[in-house]
Order: structure tokens, then C-alpha cells, then sequence
């Protein structure tokens, strides 16, 4: 009998259990395409409970390594990378939000020296869609924001949102007679 057809069931069988390590991690990228909201939610908290039994996989791998003395390194490839992209992907969300707060400044920026040169504040901006006095458009790298724009209807001020989770928003206000502020607690809308 021949042993080539056995070599090459076994090759086959251990590029299989790579792939099996490899893969699954990979798949939690896309958690830096979600911004973290009521809806998403769910999948950050199944995103945390990986990274923390890849943490717990690791440490009890490297304990047992310890006691017998036997090498497990196969064994840590998949926790490992899911630590690497789960924190790859959180910090692609981070700069994701630092964008769109970037661009939401920059836009406020535009539209309060518009309201100051033009004595009252714009129906709409650039890059917005508005539909009955709401403007709204996305911002951000990976995952997208939702930024709305609202002016007063006295045309002398506006406000603009940015949603970063159901808690939490960053506001930008101005006007022909108000100096340019931002908050992190918004009002109304």
C-alpha cells in the first residue's frame, strides 16, 4: 500500500483545523461596521462574552501548558485572534465616532459662520437631506452615525446632533447672535 493517499487525508485534515481556528475570529469584524445602539447592542455583548472567553481559554491553556508540559499552541490561535480583532474592531468604531464628532464641528462650523455672514442661519447644508425641516446625513469611518441638523424657526440659530448611542449624544449650537458651544447632554430633539 501506498502512504501518500493517508499523508495527504492528514494534510488536508490540518489545514481544516487551521481554517476552523482562523476563520470564526475574523467573522467579529464586522462589530466596528455597528455603532454601539440599542439595536446593536446585542452583538457588542456577543462580542464581549467572546473576548472574555478567549481570555479565560488562553489563561486556562497556558495553566495547563504549565502543569504537563505538553505544547498547546494550536489551542491558542483562535482565542488569541479573537482578543486581536475583537480590539481592532472596537478601535476602528472609536476612530469611526472621532470622525463623524469631527465632522459635525466642521459642519457647525460651516453653518454658524452662514448665519453670522448672511444674518440667518441656512434651511439645509451641504451633504443633508431634508425632509419637513429636518436635515439629516451619516458620518463616521466604519460605522455611520446619524447627524441631524435643525434651525430655529426664527432662522437665528441652530442645533446639530450627533447620535453616538442611545444615552449619549454630541450637540453643536450657533447663530447669527450666539456664540458657537457644544454639549454632550442634549436638549429637546
Amino acid at each position: 500500500m501506498d502512504p501518500e493517499p493517508e499523508t495527504n487525508n492528514h494534510s488536508i485534515r490540518e489545514a481544516f483545523k487551521m481554517l476552523s481556528r482562523v476563520i470564526p475570529p475574523l467573522f467579529l469584524f464586522w462589530v466596528a461596521f455597528l455603532p454601539f445602539d440599542m439595536g446593536a447592542a446585542l452583538v457588542h455583548l456577543g462580542a464581549l462574552a467572546a473576548f472574555v472567553w478567549s481570555v479565560v481559554s488562553i489563561i486556562k491553556t497556558l495553566a495547563q501548558r504549565s502543569l504537563d508540559k505538553t505544547e498547546r499552541n494550536q489551542r491558542l490561535i483562535r482565542p488569541a485572534l479573537t482578543i486581536v480583532v475583537i480590539g481592532i474592531s472596537m478601535q476602528l468604531l472609536s476612530v469611526s465616532y472621532q470622525r463623524a464628532e469631527a465632522f459635525v464641528r466642521n459642519a457647525a462650523a460651516v453653518a454658524d459662520r452662514e448665519c453670522k455672514e448672511k444674518k440667518g442661519c441656512p434651511d439645509t447644508l451641504a451633504g443633508f437631506a431634508c425632509h419637513e425641516g429636518q436635515c439629516r446625513t451619516v458620518a463616521g469611518l466604519t460605522a455611520k452615525y446619524q447627524v441631524r441638523y435643525y434651525r430655529a424657526e426664527d432662522k437665528q440659530s441652530f442645533k446639530m446632533f450627533l447620535r453616538k448611542n442611545i444615552d449619549n449624544s454630541f450637540c453643536m449650537e450657533g447663530g447669527v447672535a450666539k456664540q458657537q458651544k457644544f454639549s454632550q447632554k442634549c436638549g429637546d430633539r
